[in-house]
């Protein structure tokens, strides 16, 4: 679930009871452009969430607040739960009052990471060719099918630990067969994998972010918690013992 917004006058029961009844709504900004409001009546309180961009502005009741029955996600909404509701909807609307139409379930990762690219294309990029790269090679064929909506934390660990345990990818032509090179072990090895592993999983957070942003994909929990492999970005320093610095000494 995605952060909630506090709000001390609304966001819990004991609060929306000391309010009177009246038309007006209590309103709470999500982020820029999307609000989540209550409206108090005499038998309780409504959801509503309000949406303006680009000089339109869009409003929907989102449901019943659980001011009378305990909150269920469906005939009763919590304050956090309204809030997660509205994040929905801000984006299928951002959707629709963009031009883009296609359904959160048809919306795979393999579009969110080519809009991506697209983005880092028309910005100018440095990184643009290892970005592509890394997208044909490690994320598309794994994950370019799943629809973003449905990506899970468990699937991008999954992922991002098959990158660390697998041999280094070598150059190979177009439409063949990828090549891999010899597996080394040992621990220096292990980190450089694990390194590699990291900057494959930062572009597909960016990507999804990006997606996140456009209101093409209605949370960014997921992903969020996902991290990376700690300390394997430097080199381990390793130092001669004395005896080798001896030997060193002796051969020399």
């Amino acid at each position: 679930m995605a952060r909630t917004v506090r709000n001390y006058k609304i966001d819990t029961r004991s609060a929306r009871a000391r309010l009177p009844a009246k038309p007006a709504i209590h309103w709470t900004v999500i982020s820029p452009g999307c609000s989540v409001g209550y409206r108090k009546g005499r038998t309780g309180g409504v959801w509503i969430a309000k949406f303006v961009a680009n000089g339109l502005r869009a409003q929907t009741t989102l449901g019943r607040a659980d001011d009378i029955i305990d909150a269920d996600s469906g005939l009763s909404l919590s304050y956090s739960e309204a809030q997660e509701h509205a994040r929905v909807w801000f984006a299928e609307t951002a959707r629709q009052q963009s031009g883009n139409r296609i359904s959160p379930k048809h919306y795979m990762v393999k579009d969110c990471v080519e809009d991506y690219v697209a983005e880092q294309r028309r910005r100018g990029s440095k990184s643009l060719t290892d970005t592509i790269s890394r997208v044909q090679a490690h994320i598309i064929p794994a994950l370019g099918s799943i629809a973003v909506s449905k990506l899970t934390a468990q699937q991008i660990r999954a992922w991002h630990s098959d990158m660390a345990g697998a041999p280094k990818r070598l150059r190979s032509r177009r439409n063949a067969a990828p090549r891999y090179q010899d597996r080394t072990d040992g621990p220096e090895a292990a980190r450089k994998r694990k390194a590699t592993s990291n900057r494959t999983l930062t572009i597909l957070k960016a990507a999804l972010n990006h997606a996140f942003r456009e209101g093409r994909a209605a949370s960014d929990t997921e992903w969020r918690r996902v991290k990376p492999f700690q300390e394997v970005e430097t080199a381990r320093i390793k130092y001669l013992t004395e005896e080798e610095c001896s030997r060193l000494t002796a051969a020399a």
